[in-house]
């Protein structure tokens, strides 16, 4: 008998824990992965860019920089995606003339604030633009000198400050001298600084 009732508890425990079990289950299943929000106005880059961790990268840094920015020289450039959804930078002298355009082909080093990204300028001869192919590595320095405001330097350790001139050419004379106003501070920075030297 007492083996009856030891078989009988045993076949009750082992029913309610996999009762248990299977109810677990289907709770952990239930939950679905909440999918990624996808802008309806971007379009969306080519497969071999999505295949492409990087470029993740790349568009994230675009979403940050999205717009016009204008350096203290007066000549600005417009970060934005184009058609595709690839990731373009179009560069204009002070006068409005486009000068220069690039795509980024390697994102070679990121942290939340500063990337350095080889730039593909392709060979354009257009009446609007004319440029032969090359390639180019550049350093960017978001907010460096704060919010609105970037560095970008170049392959020579050349650097460029341009403050943020938004969505559309109606601010760049203001971006010019926000850029003009950080350009002589920085100088008067250094200068006092070789001086307590």
């Amino acid at each position: 008998m007492k083996k009856l009732i030891s078989i009988a508890l045993s076949l009750v425990l082992t029913m309610s824990l996999m009762t248990g079990c299977t109810s677990g289950t289907e709770t952990q299943e239930d939950p679905q992965p909440t999918p990624t929000p996808t802008p309806v106005a971007t379009p969306v880059p080519q497969e071999d860019e999505i295949e492409n961790p990087n470029y993740r990268t790349v568009l994230a840094m675009w979403e940050d920089m999205d717009g016009y920015w204008a350096a203290n020289d007066g000549h600005y450039m417009l970060f934005s995606l184009n058609d595709d959804g690839k990731a373009e930078l179009h560069i204009y002298d002070k006068d409005g003339n486009l000068t220069g355009m690039a795509k980024t082909t390697a994102v070679m080093a990121s942290n939340k604030t500063s990337y350095i990204m080889e730039f593909s300028f392709p060979a354009v001869d257009t009446e609007e633009l004319k440029q032969s192919g090359k390639e180019d590595t550049y350093n960017i320095e978001i907010a460096g000198y704060g919010d609105g405001y970037v560095e970008i330097t170049d392959a020579n350790g050349r650097t460029t400050v341009y403050a943020y001139a938004g969505d559309d050419t109606t601010k760049l004379k203001e971006a010019v001298k926000y850029a003009t106003n950080v350009v002589k501070s920085a100088e008067k920075a250094e200068k006092t600084t070789e001086e307590d030297k």
